[in-house]
């Protein structure tokens, strides 16, 4: 693992969040850009969330990874939460924004207020997940978002 000094958030003006999934890639942790893969551009620039979903025995890499180029943990009040999901925030100066991170390390199925069902399909999915060449990115597979 890269010591925090390796790890500097926007090396060469690259945002937070290419930087990120840059060092997700370079420490070979399984992950996917979870949803509204339609607007990378948007989550790259911190305009959206970044939701990203890692299978719960890898997600200490993830948040090492994200902690590591400044992200912190936000307490979330219990109506905005989900079980499963954790909140980091991470100043992005390229943009001038805050990145918002949902860190998923499963799925809960069912209507906001009640998301019930919890069904484990977490390694399918991140088995299907696709490369994005244009954002250096592993996404969702088209069918499962």
């Amino acid at each position: 693992m890269n010591s925090p000094k390796d790890l500097d958030p926007s090396p060469n003006n690259m945002g937070v969040a290419r930087r990120f999934f840059q060092l997700l890639n370079a420490q070979n942790v399984v992950y996917c850009h979870w949803k509204s893969i339609d607007h990378l551009d948007d989550s790259y620039e911190a305009k959206t969330d970044l939701d990203v979903l890692v299978e719960r025995h890898d997600s200490h890499l993830l948040e090492s990874v994200a902690r590591g180029i400044g992200f912190i943990e936000c307490d979330t009040p219990n109506l905005r939460t989900y079980p499963g999901v954790r909140d980091l925030v991470c100043y992005d100066p390229l943009f001038d924004r805050f990145v918002h991170l949902h860190l998923h390390c499963q799925l809960v199925i069912g209507d906001r207020w009640t998301k019930a069902y919890r069904v484990p399909v977490e390694r399918e999915i991140l088995d299907r997940r696709v490369w994005c060449e244009e954002y250096d990115t592993y996404t969702v597979s088209p069918e499962d978002e």
